[in-house]
């Protein structure tokens, strides 16, 4: 809503925050696997809440930040469960605010409310069944 620009780092595991004219504002993240640490982060979303959602990808989670880029919660784990993800590569929303993740090892997308309860998924099941 501020017209600002989101930047994943995936090579430095770190998020950084630009205005529409590309002055720097502020990074944050650290290798590791604790809150604000990623492992090789890749796809970024906001919603309409202002909640910015990170696909972060080595640690098979996603992380749920406020528009200040400060820790508002995640969810995920490393597995083949539902909830569960391996590798999620990217997040989307619907009208409706579910969010939408690309768990690329699982082969599969899965859905959620914005709180990270499951609800159901869809894709590719079985080995050797295509990627996305």
């Amino acid at each position: 809503g501020e017209g600002n620009i989101l930047v994943v780092d995936s090579g430095k595991d770190r998020i950084q925050k630009f205005t529409g004219k590309g002055t720097f504002l502020k990074t944050i993240g650290s290798s590791g696997k604790e809150i604000l640490q990623f492992n090789s982060p890749v796809g970024i979303r906001v919603n309409t809440s202002s909640e910015v959602y990170v696909c972060d990808r080595k640690n098979h989670r996603i992380q749920v930040l406020d528009c200040n880029l400060s820790f508002l919660r995640m969810f995920g784990r490393c597995g083949p469960r539902d909830g569960e993800f391996a590798f999620p590569r990217d997040v989307a929303f619907d009208s409706f605010q579910k969010v939408y993740v690309v768990d690329s090892g699982n082969h599969r997308i899965q859905v959620f409310m914005p709180d990270g309860t499951f609800l159901w998924k869809f894709g590719c099941e079985g080995e050797g069944s295509g990627q996305f």
